[in-house]
């Protein structure tokens, strides 16, 4: 008959190297044996001694891996640290410039906004999960190679000590963000009202705008300067704020993108009365410009304030 001793050291030996089985059995046998014969000195029941003994040797998985040194986990704490560094700098550099580039492609192709910020999102996903696979997959593999394989990723030295905290948001950086922001949203109205053609006013942008579109963008180049203002006063840029500025970034950029490939963002009599008709349509070289300038310019925004926003809290912990 067999005995829950005989069960469990079948079940140790499953997961132990097939040189090495007979001398675990031969161990594992005798220090159950030993641990049985002292429980019934002590007056126990052979069954209930023998239960008790299996039960404190816990799982036969873990013991087997004990036995034959093998890790429990997919990267250790020597690899670890390496791991997480190359893996924060893979999606904090690839991942937002592939975005960018696929929204810029899609652009130039004449896709629709939708289709623009799909594309670079479903991009952007995919680079995540990728990354994080394929970059564990690795550190995996190395785990498992041996401690040669480990130790050439290096030691840790004085020299990867990190620089000293970045300065703080000063004033004079702040009123510099402030005043670029503030001359977009006058140009707005000055373009209303104080350019004129042949003696007439003649807004450069589309003035039925201003129904619904141009409000909707001054309230949202306002609320960038608030920000301004509550990251001068924080001392930096931090992940809450960056998220803000990217969320600001997107709306701004999706509306004039939107608008430029629309054709609704030009006033055509404009550009018809300076003799260049065609410069205001949605195929045109100022819409097909504006686009990538907003791209690029957006994008620029988002990557820098999350770098910084990264780096701060990395140097000050």
């Amino acid at each position: 008959m067999t005995t829950l001793t005989d069960r469990y050291v079948a079940a140790v030996l499953r997961g132990v190297p097939e040189k090495q089985r007979t001398d675990v059995e031969q161990e594992l046998r005798a220090s159950v044996a030993d641990a049985v014969d002292g429980m019934l000195e002590q007056g126990a029941e052979p069954a209930a001694a023998e239960r008790s003994v299996l039960t404190g040797l816990g799982d036969p998985d873990r013991l087997a891996a004990d036995y034959s040194d093998r890790p429990l986990y997919l990267i250790g704490p020597s690899l670890f640290l390496h791991y997480w560094r190359l893996l924060k700098v893979l999606l904090a550099v690839v991942v937002p410039v592939s975005m960018i580039a696929v929204a810029l492609a899609q652009t130039l192709a004449g896709s629709s906004v939708g289709t623009v910020f799909a594309g670079a999102f479903t991009t952007g996903f995919n680079l995540v999960v990728h990354l994080g696979f394929w970059v564990t997959v690795v550190f995996v593999i190395l785990e498992r190679s041996g401690p040669e394989a480990r130790k050439s990723l290096g030691d840790w030295t004085l020299d990867r000590l990190p620089e000293l905290p970045a300065r703080r948001q000063t004033l004079l950086d702040a009123v510099g963000a402030i005043t670029w922001i503030a001359v977009l949203i006058a140009l707005l109205f000055v373009q209303q009202f104080f350019v004129f053609v042949e003696g007439r006013s003649m807004p450069v942008l589309n003035p039925e705008l201003w129904s619904f579109w141009f409000p909707v963008l001054v309230l949202l180049l306002a609320a960038e300067i608030v920000l301004e203002v509550v990251r001068y006063r924080v001392g930096r840029w931090t992940v809450p704020l960056a998220v803000v500025n990217a969320a600001l970034n997107v709306a701004v950029a999706a509306i004039v993108i939107g608008l430029l490939r629309a054709g609704s963002l030009l006033n055509d009599r404009f550009f018809a009365a300076v003799g260049w008709p065609e410069g205001g349509g949605a195929d045109g070289a100022i819409a097909v410009v504006g686009t990538v300038a907003m791209v690029v310019v957006a994008g620029f925004s988002i990557v820098d304030a999350f770098i910084r926003a990264y780096r701060g809290r990395s140097q000050t912990r």
